[in-house]
C-alpha cells in the first residue's frame, strides 16, 4: 500500500524520456519537416553565383549603352560644337560629360590652344586640385604610356596626342604626358600648344633638362621663318577648295538671245573699224 501510494502521489512519470533522447528527437524532426530548405552554405553560394553572372546589376548594361551613344552622337558633332556642349555641361556641373565634349573637340580642332587650356582646366576642377588625378591613374598611364612608345616608333603622332590627352583626363599633373603631347604636336607642327604643353611639364618638374631642351626645341621651330604653322597652310588650302568648289552661274541667254548678241558685237566692231571724219 505504502509503495502504491508512493507511486501514485509522485510528481513525475515513470516513463520518462532523458533530456539527450529528446533532444535527439526534435533534432531529427526538424531535419525532416525542413528537408526542403537549402542549407545556409548553399544559399550563400547561390547569391555568389549570381553576384559573377551579373544579375545583381540590372542597370549596368543600360548604362554601358547611354556611354556608347553619347560617344555616338558627339562623333558627329565638329569641334566647335563639342566645344559648345561641354561648356554647357560644365556650367551645369557635369564635369565628367564636359571632359568627354572638350576632349572629342581637341581631337577634332587640335591646333586650338583654348580649348586645350579649358580641358585641362576642367580636369583639374574634376579632381578638386589634389595633384594626383583618379585613384586608378597610375596603372592605366603606364599603360598608355606602352602604347603611346608603339605609336613613336610608327611615327603615329595624332594617336599619340590623343593617347596622351586620355590619361590627362585621369591625372592633368602628369609631367611626362605633357612632354610626350608636346613633342607629337610639334612633329605636327602646332607650335602653341605644342609650346603650352612643353611649358606646363616644365612647371611641374622644374630642372628637368629633357623639358628643357624640348621648351627650347619649339622655341627655334617657332623663330625659324621658312617653318609655317600647319594650322595656317591647312586653312588656307581649305579656303582655297571651298572657292574652287563654288559652282559657277550659268549664263540664262537663249540661243536667239546669243546669236543677236553676237550679231551686236559685229555691228560695233564694223562701226569701230570705220574711218573718222576728219
Amino acid at each position: 500500500m505504502r509503495a502504491s501510494r508512493k507511486l501514485s502521489g509522485s510528481k513525475h512519470p515513470l516513463r520518462s524520456t532523458s533530456p539527450k533522447k529528446a533532444d535527439r528527437k526534435s533534432t531529427s524532426g526538424a531535419g525532416r519537416s525542413g528537408g526542403s530548405n537549402p542549407p545556409p552554405s548553399r544559399a550563400l553560394h547561390g547569391r555568389s553565383a549570381s553576384a559573377r553572372t551579373g544579375t545583381t546589376r540590372p542597370g549596368r548594361r543600360e548604362a554601358l549603352e547611354a556611354i556608347d551613344s553619347v560617344n555616338a552622337a558627339m562623333a558627329k558633332l565638329t569641334g566647335p560644337q563639342n566645344f559648345r556642349e561641354g561648356s554647357k555641361a560644365s556650367a551645369k556641373g557635369d564635369l565628367e560629360l564636359a571632359l568627354s565634349h572638350f576632349r572629342e573637340a581637341v581631337h577634332r580642332s587640335p591646333s586650338s590652344l583654348p580649348y586645350r587650356k579649358t580641358l585641362r582646366a576642367t580636369a583639374c576642377r574634376k579632381h578638386r586640385q589634389n595633384l594626383v588625378g583618379s585613384p586608378n591613374a597610375s596603372s592605366v598611364i603606364i599603360r598608355l604610356v606602352v602604347l603611346i612608345s608603339d605609336a613613336k616608333k610608327k611615327r603615329e603622332w595624332h594617336r599619340i596626342d590623343r593617347l596622351a590627352e586620355e590619361g590627362l583626363a585621369l591625372n592633368p599633373w602628369h609631367d611626362q604626358l605633357h612632354a610626350l603631347a608636346a613633342e607629337a604636336n610639334l612633329e605636327r607642327r602646332y607650335y602653341e600648344v605644342a609650346l603650352f604643353l612643353a611649358d606646363t611639364a616644365r612647371q611641374l618638374t622644374p630642372g628637368n633638362q629633357e623639358f628643357e631642351v624640348l621648351y627650347q626645341r619649339i622655341q627655334e621651330a617657332m623663330r625659324n621663318p621658312a617653318v609655317k604653322d600647319r594650322s595656317m597652310t591647312e586653312t588656307s588650302m581649305a579656303k582655297r577648295k571651298a572657292a574652287q568648289g563654288k559652282p559657277t552661274k550659268k549664263s540664262t541667254l537663249t540661243p536667239g538671245t546669243k546669236a543677236k548678241a553676237k550679231i551686236v558685237a559685229k555691228k560695233s566692231e564694223k562701226v569701230d573699224k570705220a574711218p573718222r571724219k576728219a
